[in-house]
């Protein structure tokens, strides 16, 4: 077994365990891999296969603003991908997004030309009376 997975199950803190897992590599693996020690030990791995090891490493990278933008922007294109963020969030992203009056005045014009929901905004008494005062 090389240093490198030495190195990384060295992290295991109980010495039972970790003598343990030394000799014993993952099920149905002959030897030891970087990302299978590092998953032993609850490190970010290198090369993610499960859900939420690739949700991790995309919050790891998303850390730079620009990337996160760039990501929000990419997602947001994908209908399939919108579709499967719930409404609540939907509308927190929809109210963050239009704080920017300018974004807010483009957005409302644009949704009160759609009937529908023009008609259950207008349906709320309070909308109704800013609409109307404005």
């Amino acid at each position: 077994m090389s240093f490198t997975i030495h190195r990384i199950l060295a992290r295991i803190e109980d010495d039972n365990e970790r003598f343990e897992a030394v000799p014993t590599p993952p099920e149905r693996k002959t030897r030891w891999m970087r990302d299978d020690a590092k998953r032993r030990v609850g490190c970010t791995v290198d090369s993610p296969e499960t859900p939420q090891e690739k949700i991790t490493a995309i919050h790891h990278l998303a850390q730079d603003e620009e990337v996160a933008a760039t990501l929000t922007t990419d997602f947001l294109r994908r209908p399939p991908v919108a579709a499967k963020v719930s409404t609540e969030n939907k509308v927190r992203a929809v109210e963050e997004f239009t704080r920017d009056e300018s974004v807010a005045a483009a957005a409302a014009t644009s949704l009160l030309r759609r009937l529908v929901a023009a008609f259950k905004a207008m349906s709320e008494d309070t909308a109704r009376f800013q609409v109307n005062h404005a």
